[in-house]
């Protein structure tokens, strides 16, 4: 490419080239790059930052100001509300603590120090390191910076907790308690038998129920809309749409509830799919008046699996009915039922190897096997 004249100069030394120009201050500049076509993008860049007047010189360029240009370059190429979430993370997380400084002073040290105090669950922690490594490598990438500090930051190991959720007896109390609300039965019956998460259900339409064939249809969900907003989205979040059987009971709840309620969404309005606070109180107040653990609407997909995988339902059939892209997910979420799967396993060994002991009546002396003459001795 060939520079205009006043737009700096490229020279060569060693192999490395050196952009030269002339800042806004009048001051002269430099920045040493590893292509001559990187330094004079580099120069093109300044210069057509000047004309705009909205050129910061790398020196003295903020990681806000360089966030808010990283965030800018994404919006057009970002899909769902994955715009929405990196602005919450940097706006709520970042700059606060970081926003004023330097990109050229930033360490990985002090970076690290900053990943050490997330006081968050750890995929949000994720999400924030994720961002800030993102911004600092479109730093590199533009020639403000060598290499990206981020890039040997570590979050600490996530501490594996188990998680809060209802058994078989808890959901059957909730249940029985929501039986005479047509509404409150239905949403549970489907949360309950499906392992929905909560965003799929809100989106939940009367077009996705199959009453002949006894089946939910999970195409769409809402999430967060790049405008910070909610918006529901005809897919999930895998992607894939996924038709998973009822329970009898659960069509017959959505059957009387259709009867109240006919409007397309169906725990919403004919226009709008319900809302996030709404299902949360409408939750909390259940809750409250069961005594049930206080778990999320969210809890209660994980409640399903654990139910369905404490009875002994295959796996790779949890998986698919909730929607997971593999089977190592659902194994990796669901530790918290190992203990049950073990023991439902011993207790199927011990029908089948001990029969004849279980069998025997009380006080009766065991069966002892003979002494082998090849192993007994």
């Amino acid at each position: 490419m060939k520079l205009r004249y006043g737009e700096g100069t490229v020279t060569e030394r060693g192999g490395r080239f050196r952009a030269m120009w002339v800042g806004v201050d009048g001051r002269r500049k430099s920045r040493t790059f590893a292509t001559r076509q990187q330094a004079e993008a580099h120069l093109l860049d300044v210069s057509s930052g000047k004309r705009r007047r909205s050129y910061v010189d790398p020196s003295q360029m903020t990681l806000g100001e360089a966030a808010d240009d990283w965030l800018e370059r994404g919006a057009g190429r970002w899909s769902g509300g994955t715009y929405a979430t990196y602005r919450q993370r940097i706006e709520k997380h970042l700059l606060p603590v970081l926003g004023r400084q330097k990109v050229v002073d930033l360490t990985t040290h002090r970076l690290q120090a900053w990943a050490d105090r997330l006081a968050l669950a750890p995929n949000t922690a994720a999400s924030c390191l994720t961002a800030v490594s993102g911004i600092l490598s479109d730093c590199v990438r533009l020639g403000v910076i060598e290499r990206n500090p981020a890039a040997g930051v570590r979050l600490a190991p996530a501490r594996k907790q188990e998680r809060q959720v209802w058994d078989a007896d808890a959901a059957r109390r909730v249940l029985a308690h929501v039986r005479g609300d047509a509404k409150l039965h239905a949403l549970y019956q489907v949360a309950l038998s499906t392992g929905m998460r909560p965003g799929e259900l809100r989106a939940l339409r009367w077009a996705d129920i199959d009453f002949e064939q006894g089946t939910v249809t999970v195409r769409r969900t809402v999430a967060k809309s790049d405008g910070g907003g909610y918006t529901v989205r005809e897919a999930t979040k895998s992607g894939r749409v996924r038709v998973v059987p009822v329970p009898r009971p659960c069509v017959a709840a959505l059957r009387v509830w259709r009867l109240q309620h006919p409007a397309p969404y169906i725990f919403g309005t004919a226009d709008h799919a319900l809302k996030a606070t709404t299902l949360e109180r409408w939750h909390k107040r259940v809750v409250e008046a069961t005594g049930v653990a206080p778990i999320t609407p969210h809890g209660m997909r994980h409640s399903a699996a654990g139910i369905m995988i404490a009875n002994g339902v295959n796996m790779k059939v949890v998986s698919e009915m909730l929607g997971h892209t593999s089977i190592k997910i659902t194994m990796d979420t669901y530790v918290h039922v190992d203990l049950t799967m073990k023991q439902v396993a011993t207790d199927i060994l011990e029908r089948a190897l001990f029969v004849e002991d279980a069998n025997q009546e009380d006080g009766a002396t065991p069966s002892v096997p003979p002494r082998s003459s090849r192993y007994g001795r």
